[in-house]
């Protein structure tokens, strides 16, 4: 009898450990996965049947984005035993950058989601100093441009507190002329942002309380300068 089951033992551990392994690869390999924030991320058929413990979030979030130039982030969490649940930031055009044949669509962060020749109605229109070939970038591209990124995070904080913007426009090195009807927001590219969204956000909210309509207001010096409606 007990030769037996030593036998019996031998014959049936084997196809044991079989069975274990099988339904631990089958079970711990990605089956779902969630997609939130946008209707569809190109890319995520790399890691059908992957095994969820061995995937590297920060390296396929990053590459997910380097394929899908629509998209400002992507968060990833794991659902275990198999899901992956994937939330999208859709990137939002900002603002139109003028180059010699057309217009580049941008992000905040200078990235180029379009690329057109008509001008679309609605958008803010950016003018540097120089004017890009049209073929200079492609979509999915980034432009490295240090006035046109302090350009862009201005008109971000701006559009956050309800003040659109109709042009911007870059004077010589580093000042930046923002437009709205008749009215101007000077800055300076160089110097920092968020100080001088602060200087302008202040001087609005107190000539709000003025009663006070202005023309322009400058925040390139310590001061900021105020033109008034006459």
């Amino acid at each position: 009898m007990k030769k037996f089951t030593q036998k019996t033992l031998r014959l049936v551990f084997p196809i044991f450990v079989f069975i274990i392994m099988t339904s631990f690869f089958y079970v711990f390999r990605i089956q779902t996965i969630e997609v939130r924030g946008t209707k569809n991320i190109v890319g995520l058929s790399q890691i059908d049947n992957t095994f969820i413990f061995l995937l590297n979030e920060k390296q396929l979030t990053k590459k997910l984005l380097s394929q899908n130039f629509n998209l400002e982030s992507i968060s990833l969490l794991k659902k275990y035993p198999n899901t992956i649940l994937l939330t999208a930031v859709e990137s939002k055009i900002l603002a139109s950058l003028l180059v010699d044949t057309g217009y580049y669509d941008l992000t905040k962060n200078a990235r180029i989601v379009g690329k057109h020749h008509e001008i679309k109605k609605g958008k803010t229109i950016i003018k540097t100093g120089q004017l890009y070939p049209y073929s200079a970038y492609q979509v999915g591209d980034t432009i490295s441009n240090p006035p046109l990124s302090t350009s862009l995070y201005l008109l971000f904080r701006l559009d956050e507190i309800d003040l659109p913007i109709d042009t911007i426009e870059v004077k010589g090195f580093d000042v930046l002329v923002f437009t709205k009807g008749e009215k101007k927001y000077l800055f300076l590219a160089e110097e920092n942002r968020d100080e001088q969204y602060n200087k302008l956000l202040a001087v609005i909210r107190g000539l709000s309380l003025q009663g006070k309509k202005y023309t322009s207001i400058d925040v390139r010096f310590n001061k900021p300068v105020v033109k008034l409606v006459n």
